[in-house]
């Protein structure tokens, strides 16, 4: 039989067995010597120890020689013959010894399996049998019949239990061992995924200490001076969009991490002041199914492909749109020529030349707004003002363009609203607000501007009865060249530029702008900008990146 993998595992069981059994029987054997006279001339007694010593050397070769598993099951057998020799001679005085053959029963059970249950019940057969051979008076009556049967019974009932525990623990094992397989393909396959995506990954247990990060992740923090291993320290290269103010430690996105129970997409400026890389982060608690934490998951993206293709884009823009409005400058000069000249009774041509101009002007609107598109940084000359009394100067004009549509628009400014604000720049927020509220609203609905004081902000809301926007779109409203379902199937005209144009200049005046809308129903767009606090700045203030 050859050398199985349960070989080592049961030769460890046989010899832990045989010798804790060699030395019950050294105690045995002292005991005889001191308190048994008589015994110590006895061939059965010396017999069966020698069957000890024989089966113990005979064991400890079995495991040097690396015998197969079949030879070590002599071992018992020789062990439970050594018990009926013992227990043959010593009876009247050692009745006890009967508790020996505990040990091999065992043994066989767990070792060997149904052959050794079959083993043990054929040797506890010859060990309470052997020392009454001979003696009628052991099976005389039914008690003693029925001790005599409970003997050979129990002497099968260990070996059989030992071989069931043996077999339980080995299934368990098992499932242990296929456990354990399975979880170190998941961590193989987690750390292949952690090395193998293009985002640096960052995990910490509920109580903040880390438990893996990938090697993008690592350079990433290492840059702005991060200590993944403390979260709590801040970085040391964390600067704002400026590049100048470094990002207050407690607004710092690893330290608010192990925190907060989310950190939406946040933008931070890392390494040294010079050489500046855009990082977009977030991060969020992972839970386990009766809510208990289990753990922070950070994600950052190197976004400098990103800002560098957005800047790729932005002088593309901005070169062709140059280029698109020398013609068109041209086109119109001439059109003035071509009215001048042309004859009065010629109504046809006066109305050509009409079209020609108006289409003219109209594309040249368009191209004012891919240029302003392009300024992706929009210089700002802040002045202090009422932004009441500023929207409402620009309101007259609107009034009339509405007014043509269909629309009415109702205005309500409250008084002393001061903000440091480029009026030229507000002006261009409120046409384009005005414009995509006036195109999206339906003949008969409303217009509502709004300047109201917020809290700590002069709030712009610009409302409108129109289409509004279903939620997927609303997601990318501000983004550039983005239209709704609702205006391309309507037939909206637009490049979808305007609430780009809003958003960038209202963060250059450090403010936000919200939106809510409701397909059906109408929008709602919300300017907020800071108000007027001390002295202003009489230079031009430079917009976020």
């Amino acid at each position: 039989m050859a050398l199985t993998q349960q070989q080592p595992e049961s030769v460890r069981i046989g010899l832990s067995a045989q010798r804790f059994f060699a030395v019950s029987s050294v105690v045995v054997a002292i005991c005889v010597v001191v308190g048994v006279p008589a015994a110590r001339t006895a061939p059965t007694f010396w017999a069966g120890w020698a069957l000890v010593v024989l089966a113990t050397v005979l064991l400890e070769g079995l495991h040097r020689l690396r015998a197969p598993e079949a030879w070590s099951a002599l071992v018992p057998v020789l062990d439970m013959l050594a018990v009926a020799l013992l227990r043959a001679e010593l009876m009247p005085t050692m009745a006890g010894l009967a508790v020996l053959v505990v040990v091999p029963a065992l043994w066989l059970g767990v070792a060997h399996g149904r052959a050794g249950i079959v083993v043990a019940g054929l040797g506890g057969l010859v060990v309470f049998t052997l020392p009454v051979l001979g003696s009628t008076e052991a099976l005389s009556t039914a008690a003693n019949v029925g001790r005599f049967l409970l003997q050979q019974l129990q002497t099968a009932g260990l070996a059989f239990f030992g071989h069931r525990a043996a077999t339980e623990l080995r299934h368990r094992r098992h499932r242990l061992d296929d456990e354990l397989r399975a979880a170190r393909r998941r961590e193989l396959i987690g750390r292949a995924v952690l090395q193998g995506v293009g985002s640096g990954v960052i995990v910490y247990d509920a109580a903040g200490r880390l438990l893996a990060a990938n090697e993008l992740a690592r350079a990433i923090s290492e840059n702005g001076g991060y200590d993944l291993a403390r979260p709590d320290l801040p970085g040391r290269r964390v600067w704002q969009q400026d590049g100048v103010d470094p990002v207050p430690p407690d607004r710092q996105v690893l330290g608010r991490a192990t925190g907060e129970e989310h950190v939406p997409d946040t933008l931070e400026w890392l390494g040294p002041a010079h050489d500046l890389t855009p990082v977009g982060w977030n991060a969020r608690r992972m839970h386990d199914q009766d809510g208990s934490v289990l753990g922070t998951v950070v994600v950052c993206h190197d976004l400098t492909t990103s800002f560098r293709a957005r800047r790729s884009q932005e002088q593309f823009l901005g070169t062709v749109t140059h280029e698109l409005r020398t013609p068109l400058t041209s086109i119109i000069g001439y059109v003035d020529v071509a009215e001048s000249l042309a004859p009065p009774e010629n109504a046809l041509l006066r109305r050509s030349m009409a079209a020609i101009r108006r289409n003219s002007e109209e594309l040249s609107e368009r191209v004012a707004h891919l240029l302003s598109t392009a300024d992706s940084r929009p210089e700002l000359r802040e002045e202090e003002v009422d932004l009441g009394d500023l929207v409402a100067s620009l309101a007259g004009r609107w009034q009339r363009r509405c007014a043509d549509l269909g629309v009415r628009l109702h205005c309500s400014f409250d008084d002393d609203v001061p903000a440091a604000v480029d009026p030229h720049q507000v002006a261009r927020v409120v046409d384009a607000l005005l414009s995509n509220a006036a195109k999206f609203t339906p003949p008969g609905g409303d217009v509502r501007l709004r300047v109201v004081q917020d809290g700590r902000t002069a709030a712009l809301v610009v409302s409108d009865t129109g289409i509004g926007m279903a939620p997927a779109d609303l997601d990318r409203a501000f983004d550039r060249f983005q239209r709704g379902d609702a205006a391309r199937v309507g037939a909206v005209q637009g490049l979808g530029l305007g609430l780009g144009l809003v958003k960038r200049i209202v963060e250059a005046h450090r403010g936000t702008v919200t939106m809510h809308s409701e397909a059906r129903v109408g929008t709602t767009v919300t300017a907020r900008f800071p108000l007027a606090v001390g002295s202003l700045r009489p230079e031009a203030t430079p917009a976020p990146a």
